[in-house]
């Protein structure tokens, strides 16, 4: 056992900018309401922003030194707390994932952070986090991970040499720019815009917010239109950029049947995660990828190492690829996976009546109240009956489903015109549910839901009106496998 160390000192700057980040909608307040003068009542608001900013600096200090952590060649352990001690024991055998961030300010330094998880946790945050440690330290933790079913000490994986990688695949320039250009949305990146915008007004003065109102509301059809089309414009850039530096310079290996992702421009982020803990794969075509005829490609594990504050919590393996390169691409490094596309079984075209109907009748009462209350321009939320009788269809289309083998099962649903499938090693389907309505029955039609671990918690695949056939012969081979 290595003797109990602090974290990097830096790291009270880390847990500053943490504590700053999520209070700052507080500075704002106190900025813009806070008199600066020489009035007894600015002298007392002087004191109460003095004592608020020593207990805000404090805090992370008395952080640092409350924790320290250890390690040898079976376990990582990490103490924390001040009032009540808390001693976390993390055995590598129980470890999911472990993720390296390194901003560009800490390289110089050769530093990063460590981030840890395991399959016991569902608080939505890493069983462990070293925010600061030394790059040689958070390697050694690794190395000692990946050799902790062997005989190997400290001293013999400080002196080993790096593993070669058995695959690797690096993202081009191109293929970037590709992929960001197919990723960024308009709605969600004003929605974004939009939120930050909503919450101001209940941080700034009145007066700012009554001149902010008189500006807009004096503004003409044509320079507010001018002003939203450079609004949606900016927010598609930022969008884009935010993509390119996220994941610059990307790369996926394959070491010691472990996937390693890296990427990102100020912050590198490396996850590593044992092929044997994955979930499932599930290729991803949104309907522009779909004419395209590119792919994403991302991995299901029981860990949010792979979540941002901004994203998914899939691990993103390989962000853009084209169709008939995937499964031939992504087979070097998951080999359980098919080669080859499988021929999938879809539902037969009178099915979609179904889907349709129901997305038509959830649309019914959003287009109800806009008519109600906004009369007469609320009629032009009809439009939204043809869009919600195209997803309908569209999900119809791409409800689909294949056995690889007797080891296998292979679902493709369609979500708000975008395509999942999702490949499924029997033995990480956690239950199958066939289910009926009173209705379905005298059609012989029936649900299936498939539960998978993802992240904490559950995800559900459903494939809608099958016929019973079809239905009761993936549920016996899901029972013929636990057999």
């Amino acid at each position: 056992m290595t003797k109990a160390s602090h974290l990097h000192p830096f790291s009270i700057i880390g847990f500053i900018y943490k504590n700053l980040r999520s209070t700052w909608y507080l500075w704002i307040y106190i900025f813009f309401n806070v008199k600066f003068d020489n009035t007894a009542d600015s002298l007392i608001s002087l004191a109460e922003l003095a004592a608020v900013l020593l207990v805000f600096i404090m805090m992370p200090i008395v952080r640092y030194y409350c924790l320290t952590y250890e390690f040898n060649d079976n376990s990582l352990t990490i103490h924390s707390g001040l009032f009540v001690r808390q001693h976390n024991h993390i055995p590598y055998s129980r470890i999911q994932t472990i993720q390296h961030k390194q901003w560009f300010f800490l390289k110089p330094f050769n530093l990063e952070s460590l981030a840890i998880e395991t399959a016991g946790h569902n608080d939505g945050k890493a069983e462990a986090q070293l925010a600061v440690i030394s790059v040689k330290t958070a390697h050694l933790i690794e190395q000692l991970n990946r050799r902790s079913s062997q005989a190997v000490s400290t001293e013999t994986i400080e002196a080993d040499h790096a593993v070669e990688p058995q695959a690797v695949y690096d993202i081009t320039a191109n293929d970037l720019s590709l992929y960001a250009i197919t990723s960024v949305g308009l709605i969600p990146a004003l929605i974004a815009v939009g939120s930050i915008m909503s919450q101001l007004d209940r941080f700034l003065p009145d007066h700012y917010v009554k001149a902010a109102n008189n500006y807009f509301n004096h503004l003409s059809l044509s320079i507010a239109l001018l002003l939203f089309v450079l609004i949606a414009i900016l927010s598609l850039i930022v969008s884009y950029l935010r993509i390119v530096l996220r994941y610059y310079h990307f790369q996926l290996t394959k070491t010691d049947e472990k996937l390693t992702t890296i990427g990102g421009f100020f912050q590198r982020n490396t996850v590593t995660t044992p092929i044997n803990r994955i979930q499932a794969v599930c290729i991803k075509q949104s309907i522009l990828r779909q004419w395209l005829k590119l792919a994403t490609v991302n991995t299901i594990i029981a860990s949010n190492a792979a979540k941002s504050e901004d994203d998914h919590d899939d691990l993103l393996v390989i962000p853009v690829l084209s169709n008939k390169l995937v499964f031939n691409k992504i087979h070097a490094f998951i080999s359980w996976l098919p080669a080859i596309n499988p021929n999938l079984n879809h539902l037969s075209v009178n099915k979609s009546y179904y889907f349709i109907r129901n997305a038509v009748i959830i649309s019914l009462l959003p287009i109800g109240l806009a008519i109600y209350f906004w009369r007469p321009f609320g009629y032009a939320a009809l439009l939204l009956l043809a869009v919600a009788a195209s997803l309908g269809y569209y999900k119809s289309r791409q409800n689909a489903f294949a056995q690889v083998g007797d080891q296998q099962l292979v679902l493709q649903v369609g979500r708000l015109w975008t395509k999942e499938l999702y490949f499924l090693p029997w033995q990480n389907i956690q239950s199958i549910n066939c289910h009926r309505t009173v209705w379905m029955v005298h059609k012989n039609l029936a649900h299936l839901t498939i539960n998978i671990r993802h992240g904490n918690s559950n995800q559900a695949i459903q494939l809608r009106y099958l016929s019973d056939q079809t239905a009761n012969s993936i549920y016996n081979w899901y029972l013929r496998r636990h057999a």
